[in-house]
């Protein structure tokens, strides 16, 4: 009976013994095929691991800092910057490290538009015209337009009429820094007499046309490169009433003065005038408006 004991107690050592045997050759013959990846990152900035070891049966991702995880693959974040060293077991036994660096996270300073002035370079007698700063809000600023040296404006945006041929260097001062102005050149010339005017008749066909046909093809003939002070006087004494302040809305969105509008066409590239609709003011019977469609 005692022998039958010991032969079964035996028997059962030695399958224990052989079956860790296996389990110790079969992990020794396990090959690590894992990675991660980026290994430097910022702050909070993801990195991903990965494991594709065969027979791999147990997996322990150990992060440097005491955080871990049991799965094959996922992605990790830390929450501090320095130098982490990850340690990737495999069945107990088999180990894989990976150095990871992780950086401050770096906040990209705001770009900030250096502060200008925008507003024509040239201009005419008794028109107004239109100036704004561009750039950053300020809180107060003055206008220095003529020879007086006096503030004539103390808003980011301003209209001015100049009364005499010149010209101007324009003058602003801002609270961003007082002890550095901003400068504005702009040529004032004068209107233009009606016998120095080119008539447009003489560029349009010999039929006669509606008031807004004549404003189309006066447009049109500034885009295509025409004089623009003559047909842009010619505009204003024959269909606007001497006007100057009239406005035009073009293509439903922007209102700009007459003479920006004129000068507009000149720089564009190929602009095609598609429709000319003057608003009348029952009053006076001129155009206090001018909407314009085009391409």
């Amino acid at each position: 009976m005692n022998l039958r004991l010991f032969l079964l107690t035996a028997g059962i050592y030695l399958s224990l013994a052989c079956l860790i045997y296996f389990l110790n050759s079969s992990s020794k013959d396990v090959t690590v095929a894992a990675n991660i990846y980026p290994r430097v990152v910022e702050v909070d900035q993801p990195i991903n691991f990965k494991d594709s070891t065969e027979r791999a049966g147990s997996i322990l991702w150990e992060f440097g800092n005491g955080d871990k995880s049991y799965k094959s693959s996922g992605s990790y974040k830390y929450k501090k910057e320095g130098r982490y060293l990850v340690r990737l077991i495999i069945n107990k036994i088999k180990r894989n490290t990976f150095s990871i660096t992780v950086r401050k996270t770096e906040i990209a300073a705001p770009q900030i538009q250096p502060l200008s002035i925008f507003g024509n370079r040239v201009g005419i007698v008794g028109q107004e015209i239109h100036f704004k700063l561009l750039g950053p809000k300020v809180d107060w600023s003055e206008w220095y337009f003529g020879k007086s040296g006096k503030v004539e404006s103390r808003d980011q945006e301003t209209f001015h009429t100049f009364s005499e041929v010149g010209e101007y260097k324009i003058k602003v001062l801002t609270n961003l820094n007082p002890q550095i102005a901003l400068y504005h050149n702009i040529k004032i010339i004068p209107q233009y007499k009606t016998t120095e005017i080119v008539s447009l008749k003489k560029q349009e066909p010999k039929s006669t046309g509606s008031s807004p046909d004549k404003l189309l093809m006066a447009f049109q003939e500034i885009a295509n490169g025409g004089n623009l002070s003559s047909i842009y006087n010619q505009i204003v004494k024959l269909y606007l009433c001497s006007n100057l302040h009239v406005k035009v809305l073009v293509n439903g969105k922007s209102t700009i003065d007459l003479y920006s509008y004129c000068q507009s066409l000149q720089l564009g590239h190929e602009v095609k005038i598609d429709q000319v609709t003057p608003e009348i003011d029952p009053k006076s019977g001129c155009a206090g408006k001018i909407i314009v469609q085009q391409h």
